[in-house]
Order: C-alpha cells, then structure tokens, then sequence
C-alpha cells in the first residue's frame, strides 16, 4: 500500500529498530514505548486490519510475537 506507514518500514523505506524479521513478520521497536522493550509486530503483507488477514497468514505472525 502506497501510504501506509507501515508498508514503507517493511520495504525500509523508512529507517527503523529491527529485532526480528522472517518471511511473514517483521518486529521493530516502538518509537514512543510504553515500557522497556516494548515491540510492534507487522505482518509482511498489507492488511487494513487483523480480522481482514487470510487464516493461514495469521499463525505466523503470532509465532513471531513469541520467539
């Protein structure tokens, strides 16, 4: 997606604090954290939100919150 913020941290078009990246995640740093570590995990594939994400997309994404 052309103006999501998101999309442009996945494509590093906009500088981020990467932790973890695989083929269906990729986990960042929030720039205004709530607490020490506090982490955003993004779907690689645009979705404009969780429930519009394909079944098979979703385990991924929430293996990748816990490694």
């Amino acid at each position: 997606m052309n103006d999501c913020l998101f999309c442009k941290i996945i494509a590093k078009e906009i500088p981020a604090s990467i932790i973890y990246e695989d083929a269906a995640a990729l986990a960042i740093l929030d720039i205004h954290p709530k607490s020490l570590g506090h982490a955003v995990v993004l779907p690689k594939r645009h979705a404009p939100t969780i429930l519009e994400m394909p079944e098979e997309e979703l385990g991924p994404l929430f293996t990748a919150c816990f490694v």
